[in-house]
């Protein structure tokens, strides 16, 4: 049996089961060969269970299952405690990596323990299945943060607010990360319940720990198109997380008060003339950055360079919240 050098953690529950078997093939295509494999089931199907019982002839294989919740942080959080490995690489069960991946990870985790890898991934398929493990390095991907973004928050300017760097490089759908740096930044807050939000808090607290942030490039992996139903897409827990996240992070705008608000304004522009898919919540983050400075004769100039109006509502859990909209 080779020695176990990285931890490969995979969470999944029952409505996606049916891409846990494209998840695993990417494992067992990879050119390193020194890891196991612990699969986290928020629920317990036959499916999954048969698929794990398919794939543990040929590779060492940890199963956990638990009655559903939506807890995708409790998932990943007992994955960290089961694995036998000094070095962590968590991905979804929706995610096909690249040959190449977790060879890449183990070398730079081999001799950094305060550093976390962030790959990327995408797919510009519209169909899961025209992907597949013999087909994967043919394909042409779209990753959510391009090179050129990439290169700009890699150097991005710690006065922003929350340090925004963190925010677009904290995915958890593929990184890798030393199980000492986990443990020492507490792990995933198991309060956020269903889709989003807990990896932005996560990333945070690596940044606050002075944690190291590296994107990698060659562990990239293919992200399969699925549909989004289930406890775990509930619109009301995504409501939670969002206000939960933004009251975290909130803690943090005290620090940046006395900053010039046409510096922090041009730092937002900055980042979305990179990457456009992100205008939206960078415009919610610095509305309500602005607000809480009473600086709003700023914030109407900037919706009206931008061609955008705001407005101040109660969402569907009580909570104030910022809604943007394009004129």
């Amino acid at each position: 049996m080779n020695k176990i050098l990285l931890s490969v953690i995979v969470n999944t529950y029952p409505p996606k089961a049916k891409y846990l078997k494209n998840t695993i093939e990417g494992l067992l295509n990879q050119t390193f060969n020194f890891f196991e494999v612990i699969i986290i089931n928020d629920g317990f199907d036959k499916e999954t269970e048969e698929i794990v019982n398919t794939y543990s002839k040929n590779i060492p294989i940890t199963y956990n299952y638990r009655k559903n919740d939506a807890y995708v942080s409790r998932s990943r959080n007992i994955g960290a405690k089961l694995a036998n490995a000094n070095n962590l690489v968590f991905i979804d069960n929706d995610i096909i990596l690249n040959p190449y991946a977790l060879e890449t990870y183990y070398n730079h985790l081999k001799d950094e323990k305060n550093l976390s890898l962030w790959g990327k991934y995408g797919n510009l398929k519209d169909e899961f299945s025209e992907v597949t493990c013999e087909n994967i390095l043919d394909d042409r991907l779209v990753f959510f943060v391009n090179d050129e973004a990439k290169e700009y928050l890699e150097n991005f300017n710690d006065y922003s607010p929350f340090a925004l760097k963190v925010f677009f490089v904290a995915t958890s759908a593929n990184f890798a990360i030393s199980k000492e740096l986990f443990l020492k930044a507490g792990g995933f807050n198991e309060a956020y319940r269903g889709w989003g939000h807990e990896d932005i808090n996560f990333g945070y607290k690596l940044y606050k720990q002075s944690a190291k942030f590296k994107f990698i490039k060659e562990s990239w992996g293919v992200h399969l198109p699925h549909e989004r139903k289930g406890l775990f897409y509930d619109k009301k827990l995504i409501s939670k997380n969002e206000k939960r996240l933004n009251l975290f992070l909130g803690e943090e705008y005290s620090k940046y008060l006395l900053l010039d608000d046409d510096l922090i304004i041009k730092e937002h522009e900055k980042l979305i003339s990179l990457d456009p898919r992100i205008e939206d919540i960078s415009n919610k983050i610095l509305i309500n950055y602005l607000l809480q400075k009473k600086s709003t004769e700023k914030i109407d100039n900037y919706c009206q360079k931008h061609k955008i109006k705001w407005k101040l509502i109660i969402n569907d859990e009580n909570f104030e919240d910022v809604l943007i909209e394009k004129l």
